[in-house]
């Protein structure tokens, strides 16, 4: 009699996996309210987030392990072209589509809340924050988001559903609603690339492209006089023509990226426990 295996993680399972992030992050905050004033913004933020991303992280490692027997992480980087191709992409989506969307939310009473604390945190440029923002959360979002609940989802749900679903908790767990639209985009392209090449590997190189692409362009925004972004309004017909022919450049970038993924054998898109005994079947096949 043969019974249906269930997935880790669920839709059910993967919203409480969102809960436990959130309540820990709730939870500790306070804390490190305190503590940040013998330690300093710095240091605070690194800690915060190792204990914010890392227990949890920990936590849903060891429940992936007991529900599949492996944990299925592929960190790998085969592929040259689709790493240069992914880094292109990223930084076109990220100046043509997801920063101007940033700029309009701006203008709406509901989201420039969050802009503040975002553009102070940036641009003071922190070691330790990098740390946090450009290795650690590209790492840990990454096998957590992709690596864990999209290779569940994907395993039970259609391709659509499981990575609209995973990318809304991507963004859902920012708690910022500025970065949970921002983070939904980055989510869906990550997922979209996740599905091809079964790798987080390169979902971590999008995700860390993008977070220091952003420190780095609100950087650069923030830093620039009030009156000389004025006098670049005269150059707005070159801007129009620049932004145009981003567009056809991302474009490309994003056809060749499919041509790319499109070459990837079907055996590096199967779990490795499952190809090799595919494989050993296949041989016992052959001899008998």
């Amino acid at each position: 009699m043969s019974t249906i295996k269930n997935h880790y993680p669920s839709i059910i399972e993967s919203w409480k996996m969102l809960m436990v992030i959130v309540i820990i992050n709730i939870g500790f905050s306070f804390i490190f309210s305190q503590i940040k004033n013998y330690l300093g913004d710095d240091i605070s933020v690194l800690l915060q987030y190792l204990i914010f991303m890392g227990i949890p992280l920990l936590y849903f490692l060891k429940r992936k392990k007991e529900s599949a027997g492996t944990l299925e992480l592929n960190f790998k980087l085969t592929n040259f072209k689709i790493s240069l191709l992914l880094i292109c992409t990223t930084l076109l989506l990220l100046i043509i589509i997801r920063y101007p969307i940033i700029i309009l939310l701006n203008t709406i009473d509901f989201f420039k809340f969050s802009a503040p604390y975002q553009s102070n945190v940036i641009q003071e440029f922190m070691p330790y924050t990098l740390i946090s923002t450009c290795i650690l959360a590209p790492i840990f979002e990454e096998v957590i988001f992709r690596g864990i609940i999209l290779n569940g989802l994907l395993k039970s749900y259609n391709p659509l559903k499981a990575i609209a679903f995973s990318s809304l908790l991507f963004g859902l767990v920012h708690l910022n609603p500025i970065q949970i639209v921002a983070a939904l985009t980055m989510g869906i392209f990550a997922g979209w690339v996740y599905y091809k090449t079964k790798s987080i590997g390169y979902t971590i190189l999008i995700h860390a492209v993008n977070n220091i692409a952003v420190m780095g362009l609100v950087s650069i925004i923030s830093h620039l006089q009030k009156n000389a972004i004025q006098s670049l309004k005269q150059y707005e017909n070159l801007f129009l023509v620049v932004f145009a022919l981003l567009i056809i450049l991302f474009s490309i970038c994003l056809y060749l990226l499919i041509i790319e993924l499109k070459k990837i054998k079907l055996n590096s898109l199967i779990p490795y426990s499952f190809a090799q005994q595919t494989n050993i079947d296949l041989d016992n096949k052959i001899e008998n």
